[in-house]
C-alpha cells in the first residue's frame, strides 16, 4: 500500500492515549467544533481534552472562536493544506504513487457509501439513531465516520499536491529536474521544516487565494484523476 503521510486505515488504532486521540481528532476537523464534541469523538473526558486543545491553540496549531454561544476550535486550514502538500512533495513518493493512493481513498469512500446507503460522514452518524444497532456496531460506525472525514481531507490535500507538483518542489531541486521528470524519487532535498520556514502567514494567504483551491469538490478531483 502506498503511503500519503499516514496509513488512514489504522491511524486511530495506533493512537494509544487520550491526548493522542484528541490531537488527531482536532487536526482532522472539517469545521469548528466544541471541546465536548472533540472529547466525545476522541473517547476522552472533557477537562483533559480542553487542556490539550488550549495547548494546541498556544502552539498555533488550532484557532479558538469565542464569538458564538459555545467556544469552538478549528485548525488553520489553508496553512495546514500547504504544509501537508509540501510534506507529500518532500516524501520521496512519485506522482504515480500519489495518484494510486488518491484512487484508493476515493474507492474506500464509495464502498462506505454503498455499504451504509449514505453520502457523508454525518449521514452515517445519523444512522446511530437506529435502535436495532448494538453498542459494537455503533462504535464501528462512529469510527468509520471519523476515518471518512480523514480520507476526505487527504483526498483534497493529495489532489492539491499532484496538481501543484512543480510549484511545491523543494528549493534544492532545480526547475529543470522537476520539469523533466516529475515522477522521479527525491533524494537529498530540503526538509519540510526548512521549506516551511520560508513561508510567512501572508505568503500562504496570497498563494491560497491565487492557486487552485486545495479544498475542491469531489467532482473536481475526479476530473483531475481522469
Amino acid at each position: 500500500m502506498t503511503e500519503d503521510g499516514t496509513n488512514s486505515e489504522d491511524l486511530m488504532e495506533r493512537q494509544t492515549t487520550g491526548e493522542d486521540r484528541v490531537r488527531m481528532t482536532a487536526r482532522q476537523l472539517s469545521e469548528p467544533r466544541t471541546a465536548n464534541w472533540i472529547a466525545s469523538e476522541a473517547g476522552w473526558s472533557h477537562e483533559p481534552t480542553k487542556r490539550v486543545l488550549e495547548r494546541l491553540v498556544d502552539d498555533g496549531i488550532l484557532h479558538r472562536d469565542e464569538s458564538g454561544t459555545h467556544t469552538t476550535y478549528y485548525p488553520d486550514y489553508r496553512r495546514q493544506a500547504m504544509q501537508e502538500a509540501m510534506r507529500l512533495r518532500d516524501s520521496g513518493h512519485t506522482v504515480e504513487e500519489l495518484t494510486d493512493r488518491l484512487t484508493d481513498m476515493k474507492t474506500q469512500i464509495r464502498d462506505w457509501e454503498d455499504e451504509f446507503g449514505v453520502e457523508s460522514p454525518n449521514q452515517l452518524r445519523g444512522t446511530l439513531a437506529d435502535e436495532s444497532l448494538d453498542a459494537e456496531e455503533e462504535d464501528c460506525r462512529r469510527e468509520i465516520a471519523r476515518k471518512w472525514e480523514y480520507l476526505q481531507r487527504r483526498i483534497q490535500i493529495v489532489g492539491f499536491a499532484i496538481r501543484e507538483w512543480d510549484f511545491l518542489a523543494p528549493t534544492t531541486e532545480s526547475p529543470e529536474a522537476s520539469n523533466s521528470d516529475t515522477s522521479a524519487s527525491l533524494h537529498g532535498v530540503a526538509t519540510v521544516d526548512e521549506m516551511d520556514d520560508g513561508f510567512s502567514d501572508e505568503d500562504v494567504d496570497v498563494w491560497m487565494e491565487t492557486a487552485v483551491d486545495p479544498i475542491g469538490s469531489e467532482s473536481d478531483l475526479g476530473t483531475e484523476d481522469s
